[in-house]
């Protein structure tokens, strides 16, 4: 097993764990024999309710990341690039060239997935009531629970699978060395890759400003940094669990999901030669040329 692949998993390990821990002490999983349930519209109680929500629909919907990553890639992210970059395009196979630390590159475009799913949840929240009967039936045990950060939580595996018609679309795009300029320009010829205009907005939406509405939410969610939400019993169900650990594991979770990427980019990375060639045909139809050298500039002394 490669090095990568090791420390891939071992950090999903450590995802799944973390929110293990989180769900026993929010009692989603001493609920397994109870009746005490989360959302009213899926089967079962919390401990069902937990498991679909954060693992068996957004874990599904991983495949998505393979089955679109060459269909979006040809039909919406080339297309898009096309609106962005008004002008005659052309599209060349750069030469390949070593990409070095290729794990620093894929756990960068995890946490970029999991920035977008943050961005986009945070976004939604704003519009949602702080209670849905029909979502969330009253119940005395989980009468604060959807709070800004749960719904946020609660959307963020529903908006992972919407984010397999772009991302793994540029992740091939780039992967594949196709690149591209347009004219007539008025400033200076430049090859871009096929994908990077449609990032470059995504990543200004998922910027650094994704992180600081998180920990305004966080500090909006009553006590929980004073600790007043920690559930009542805490003390007497755990009382070896000392509050600090509580509200970590409470402030990281929303990150727990980054084992989701992770999952995608391995099976990603482990068929992409099987979907890579027929990406390259439908290329080679449009009139992608082949770079022999490309360029560079020298820095200055």
């Amino acid at each position: 097993m490669q090095r990568k692949t090791t420390i891939v998993l071992v950090i999903i390990a450590i995802c799944v764990g973390i929110d293990i821990a989180w769900a026993w002490l929010n009692y989603i999983v001493p609920t397994f024999f109870g009746i005490v349930d989360i959302v009213a519209l899926l089967p079962g109680g919390a401990f069902t309710d937990w498991l679909i929500i954060m693992y068996l629909f957004p874990l599904a919907s991983v495949f998505l990341y393979l089955i679109l990553s060459s269909v979006t890639a040809r039909w919406l992210v080339l297309p898009l690039n096309k609106i962005f970059n008004p002008g005659k395009e052309i599209y060349f196979y750069a030469p390949v060239t070593p990409r070095p630390r290729p794990l620093y590159s894929l756990l960068r475009r995890a946490f970029f997935n999991v920035l977008l799913m943050i961005g986009i949840a945070l976004t939604i929240t704003r519009f949602l009531p702080t209670q849905v009967a029909w979502f969330l039936p009253p119940h005395p045990n989980l009468a604060d629970i959807f709070n800004e950060m749960n719904q946020a939580i609660i959307l963020m595996p529903l908006i992972f699978p919407l984010l397999a018609f772009i991302l793994p679309a540029t992740w091939l795009i780039e992967d594949s060395n196709v690149v591209f300029h347009t004219y007539p320009s008025c400033g200076p010829q430049e090859l871009r890759l096929g994908g990077r205009t449609l990032l470059d907005y995504l990543k200004g939406f998922a910027s650094i400003f994704v992180l600081i509405d998180y920990l305004r939410m966080v500090f909006n969610v009553p006590g929980l940094i004073t600790f007043s939400t920690i559930p009542s019993t805490l003390g007497g169900l755990w009382p070896w669990v000392p509050s600090w650990f509580f509200i970590i594991i409470t402030f990281i979770n929303p990150f727990i999901l980054l084992y989701l990427p992770l999952v995608a980019l391995l099976l990603y990375h482990r068929f992409f030669h099987r979907f890579q060639p027929g990406f390259l045909a439908a290329m080679k139809r449009r009139g992608t040329l082949q770079l022999r050298s490309v360029g560079e500039v020298a820095e200055k002394p």
